[in-house]
């Protein structure tokens, strides 16, 4: 994952927890005090919670994007790091699973269940990149082409893929990929 070109690409580390039903009030205030360290570390782009839906299986998903395997791999060996995780165990029915993503894989949803998901097969993950990249690259040629014709042509192009990147990653794909859950997911 930190070979080549992808050293520089933003990347998502994905946190799957088991709370015991007795600790989820402790683990919700944990979380919170978590995800708000997370604001003031250097390549920090996000963090997404997604909470279980009904109370029968208290698996939380916490997905925690940087923009870089560096920064990623430095906030990973912090001691503020070590000293956040001490206590989690005690809340935690067995470890915490742990995914790292880049690329593609980033941009799509996880199902909020814990079961064993395949990734969608390559054809839907195309679908979808057209159906999202197709009607912003239109969009962004109307809105941003004003500011951008006095441009060199190779920078109107960067400011454009620049702004489409950043809407894929947040919120775009996210969201698209909740939508057509069960077509990407079936069960």
């Amino acid at each position: 994952m930190t070979s080549g070109a992808l050293r520089n690409d933003p990347v998502t580390s994905m946190f799957l927890d088991r709370v015991k039903p007795d600790k989820i009030d402790e683990y919700e205030a944990w979380s919170k005090r978590f995800n708000g360290s997370l604001k003031k570390l250097p390549g920090f782009m996000g963090v997404d919670v997604i909470r279980p839906e009904d109370g029968s299986e208290p698996d939380y998903m916490t997905l925690v994007r940087f923009d870089s395997c560096h920064n990623l791999k430095r906030w990973k060996e912090s001691p503020s790091l070590a000293t956040s995780l001490e206590n989690l165990p005690k809340l935690l029915v067995g470890e915490s699973l742990k995914q790292e993503c880049t690329g593609l894989e980033l941009w799509f949803d996880r199902p909020k269940s814990t079961k064993t998901v395949k990734e969608p097969p390559f054809w839907k993950q195309v679908v979808i990149g057209v159906i999202c990249v197709y009607p912003l690259v239109l969009m962004l040629n109307l809105v941003l082409g004003p500011f951008t014709a006095e441009y060199p042509r190779e920078i109107a192009m960067l400011v454009n893929v620049v702004v489409l990147s950043s809407l894929l990653t947040y919120p775009v794909m996210p969201w698209m990929t909740r939508l057509l859950r069960a077509w990407l997911y079936p069960t």
